[in-house]
This record gives C-alpha cells, sequence and structure tokens, in this order.
C-alpha cells in the first residue's frame, strides 16, 4: 500500500489510524502512519501532521512527529516552513476558479476569516447552499462544479481548525516569515489570504516588532489609519502578540472595526494576565477552580503533555515554558480514553522557574479556558 498506494488510500486509512488505538491496535496505527509516509502525497504529508496535532496517544505521537521531522529535513525546511508549503488550495486559484457555473446561472464561493466557505448569489446574496441543477441548467457543468463545492467544503471543515491553531501558535511562539514567503505563502494563497487580511502583522527589526501593518483587499500594506505601508526585501514579518504592541492596541481596535474586519482569533482584543496584577496569588482565580473532564482534550494541541498513572489514566498536564514550565495537578482522575466522564476536576496549578510575559500570561488564559 505504502508504494502503490494514492490519496484515496490515505482517506480510508486515515479513520483507521485514528480507531484502531481505542480497539487495542495501537500498532496497526503506527503502521499506518508509515504507510502515509511511503505514499508521500503532500496530502498524505498533511494528513499525518494532523494526526500529529490531535492524537493523544503517545505512540502516534512520537511517530508522526519523526515522520514530519524527516519530511522537512529531506526538503530543507523547518517544520513551519513545511506547513506553510502543505496548505491546501483545494482547487481554487485564479478569480474565475470561485465561480460555480451551472451554465445558466451561477454562484461565488467566499470565504470568511475563519476559513468557513459560503455561497453568494448572482445579487451577491448569502445563500444556505448550494441548490439542485433546474432543467435549465446544463447538466454536465452543474454536476461539476456540485462535486467541487461538496469536496471543497468537506476539506475546508477539517482544515480550517488546523490552519487557525496553526497562526494563533505562530503568534505566541514569535514565528517569523521573510517577505518573500509571506507574500507568496500567505498573501497570495487562495484559501489563507482572507484569514492574513483579518490580522495585525509586524515588521520586525533588532528582534523587536516595529511597523504595525494589515494587508486590504489588493495585498497591500496598510498602517491603522489606512495609509499605505512599503516593506523593504529584507524585512522579516511576524504576528504580535497583544503585550508586545500594547500601546497600539486601541488604535487598531479602532481600524478594525472601522473597516468591519473581525478577526479569526482574539488577537487585538486578546485578554492578557499580568503578574504584578494577581492581587491574591491565586493565578486569577485559577488555583482552586473546578473543570469539567471533557475539557482538557484541548490541551494537547496546545502543546501541555499528559501525565500518565497507571490503568490509562491522567493525573496531570505540564507545558515547558522558555525558562520553567507550567504544571496543572487533579484532585480527581481523568480516564485516558474517555474525556466525557461526569466528574469535575479540582485544579492545582504551579508555575516554575521564570516564564516570560507572554507565557505566563497565556498559561492563565488556556487554564481559565478550561473552567465552567
Amino acid at each position: 500500500l505504502g508504494y502503490m498506494g494514492s490519496d484515496q488510500t490515505v482517506k480510508k486509512l486515515i479513520p483507521l489510524i485514528n480507531s484502531w488505538p481505542k480497539d487495542g491496535g495501537m500498532n496497526k496505527a503506527v503502521a499506518g502512519l508509515d504507510i502515509l509516509a511511503n505514499i508521500g502525497s503532500d496530502f498524505a504529508i498533511r494528513s499525518i501532521n494532523k494526526i500529529l496535532l490531535k492524537t493523544k496517544y503517545k505512540p502516534l505521537l512520537e511517530r508522526a512527529g519523526d515522520i514530519m521531522g524527516k519530511v522537512a529535513d529531506v526538503r530543507g525546511l523547518t517544520k513551519a516552513e513545511l506547513d506553510d508549503r502543505l496548505v491546501p488550495t483545494f482547487g481554487l486559484g485564479a478569480s474565475d476558479s470561485f465561480v460555480l457555473d451551472f451554465g445558466s446561472r451561477s454562484f461565488t464561493i467566499k470565504i470568511n476569516e475563519k476559513l468557513v466557505p459560503a455561497v453568494f448569489d448572482q445579487d451577491n446574496k448569502k445563500i444556505k447552499d448550494l441548490p439542485k441543477p433546474v432543467k435549465a441548467d446544463e447538466k454536465i457543468k452543474a454536476k461539476e462544479v456540485t462535486a467541487f463545492w461538496k469536496d471543497l467544503k468537506a476539506g475546508m471543515k477539517t482544515e480550517a481548525s488546523t490552519q487557525l491553531l496553526r497562526f494563533e501558535q505562530a503568534m505566541l511562539t514569535g514565528r517569523q516569515w521573510g517577505i518573500a514567503d509571506f507574500r507568496s505563502l500567505l498573501v497570495t494563497h487562495p484559501i489563507l489570504c482572507t484569514l492574513v487580511r483579518h490580522l495585525v502583522w509586524g515588521a520586525v527589526k533588532d528582534g523587536k516588532v516595529g511597523q504595525l501593518f494589515r494587508i486590504n483587499d489588493e495585498g497591500r500594506c496598510l498602517d491603522a489609519k489606512g495609509k499605505e505601508v512599503t516593506l523593504s526585501d529584507a524585512v522579516v514579518v511576524s504576528l504580535p502578540h497583544p503585550l508586545q504592541i500594547q500601546k497600539s492596541l486601541e488604535l487598531w481596535k479602532d481600524a478594525l472595526a472601522k473597516n468591519k474586519l473581525k478577526q479569526p482569533f482574539a488577537q487585538i482584543a486578546r485578554k492578557t494576565y499580568l503578574k504584578k496584577e494577581d492581587k491574591n496569588k491565586d493565578l486569577f482565580g485559577i488555583n482552586g477552580a473546578t473543570a469539567p473532564a471533557k475539557a482538557f482534550r484541548g490541551l494537547k494541541a496546545k502543546g501541555w503533555i499528559a501525565g500518565m498513572g497507571g490503568g490509562g489514566t491522567i493525573w496531570s498536564y505540564e507545558k515547558t515554558l522558555s525558562n520553567g514550565r507550567a504544571q496543572i495537578d487533579f484532585e480527581g482522575i481523568v480516564t485516558m480514553y474517555d474525556f466525557d466522564i461526569d466528574e469535575d476536576q479540582t485544579l492545582e496549578v504551579t508555575i516554575y522557574g521564570k516564564p516570560t510575559g507572554l507565557e505566563y500570561s497565556e498559561v492563565v488564559r488556556e487554564i481559565k479556558d478550561l473552567l465552567h
């Protein structure tokens, strides 16, 4: 299968790889990852990457990480650079590819800031879904674009969450892009371009965020007042965290509101927490608070590692920071294979070492998101 398989093979294998560990088939699941790696198409590699981001099973996590690292090395890229190049277009590209032509009538695809596609009629009104063909339509054309639309919706449904998480993590880790990659891989990408236009970007100089800008519909860089910004070919671009641009937040809040730009995730309006403002010394109320067991399943994607006990149970979560670590201990036990048990967990949270202000703020924010 690894050498003769196709993307159709990948589609059939993915649900099996995800389900095998629950039935004691971990070895099969790991072997399935190797088959995907041998198939080697961009779709197969993207599928491995999604498993890396979402699986809670350590053997799959380790094998997927190993495969993605090797693929990046072979291509002479970092893991983050590889991720940029694996974003699918789903057949979208030139402006006419966003038109669904039935022959007698046509519809237009628009993608919002959260990467959700929608259909608009010839009067530019959003409709619930692509309508069924009627007698006046050209049968072959209508059949082709209907299949295209269904595939696009299905693909975007899984891809959207991956990309939103990826860009939010880029903001948290200080990921940087050279201007050439920024323009060719993000600004002009038919899927990512809308997400990019709803974020605030920064030109980095001497390790600090300088000129802030957004991208308009024509791909030009504008400052908060709408004035065009010229960036040199040598500039490096980042997605700044609000703690890095505190003096400019109100100005950009107004600019986004004026241009009716909703952000795909909280950036400019992101809630932040400063250690010096923790008056009760309880990490803004998270220490001793309770959280439902099911809330913990989202921690893995944010860099938290489960502390495993006997019998397939989780007794803590730990996150490595630049100069220390954060740990969440539970009063109860979360079952590894079932995050939906009706049992609240009382949290004991400890932050060790000297994390940066951004890391401290995000640890508090991520744990607060767990609470009732």
